[in-house]
């Protein structure tokens, strides 16, 4: 019976320690995708993409301002266009969010989560 109780309060404490994110919309879209839109010339898929990655780092730096943290130089639109390129080809089995938390870890704000190649 103590054993039994020891392993069921181990589950509960690894799941509740357990942390996830689900991610929805443009921040899920793959490198696969983003590759194809390239290779393809889908500017209206790209520049999806790109603007949703802005909006991403502007939200980052308002919340570090508002907490008064260093903050990332905004990376403009070909800029986002030409590390998403890069990235994709070095990471193909990302998504978008992963290569928005690169980029802003190279950026010199938070290191990222996951593990990349530069």
């Amino acid at each position: 019976m103590r054993k039994i109780l020891i392993v069921l309060l181990l589950t509960c404490y690894s799941t509740a320690s357990a942390k996830t994110l689900d991610v929805i919309g443009g921040g899920n879209v793959s490198c696969g995708k983003w590759m194809a839109a390239v290779n393809s010339a889908d500017e209206y898929t790209q520049q999806a993409l790109i603007q949703w990655i802005a909006g991403f780092t502007v939200s980052y730096n308002l919340f570090r301002l508002r907490n008064e943290q260093n903050l990332i130089q905004q990376p403009d639109l070909e800029t986002i266009r030409l590390w998403m390129t890069t990235y994709c080809t070095k990471n193909p089995t990302h998504n978008n969010l992963q290569s928005s938390l690169a980029l802003i870890d190279e950026l010199g704000g938070v290191p990222s989560y996951h593990e990349w190649v530069r």
